[in-house]
């Protein structure tokens, strides 16, 4: 019957395996974390005809213009519905 016998080079394969994986499951941490990041958050609107579920237009808060907002709130026939926070992916 063969000897399993561990060596030194087996140990030391093995932390450097180890460590590799650690470093590998910290950058999956860190890309999680930046996901979470607040500033990857934006209010999404739907802006909607009166009395229909048909959306006219979608809209990211941040790039939401005063002259749009004016466009549909002033025409008496829209909706405007800030639907809240949603992740946008870069």
């Amino acid at each position: 019957m063969p000897d399993k016998k561990i060596t030194v080079l087996d140990v030391l394969a093995r932390i450097e395996s180890l460590e590799q994986k650690n470093a590998s499951l910290q950058g999956e941490i860190n890309e999680l974390k930046s996901q979470q990041d607040s500033e990857n958050w934006q209010e999404l609107i739907i802006y909607k005809e009166n009395g229909s579920e048909t959306p006219v237009e979608i809209s990211w808060a941040d790039i939401e213009t005063k002259e749009k907002r004016d466009h549909y709130s002033n025409s008496g026939f829209h909706t405007r519905t800030v639907i809240g926070k949603v992740r946008k992916v870069k």
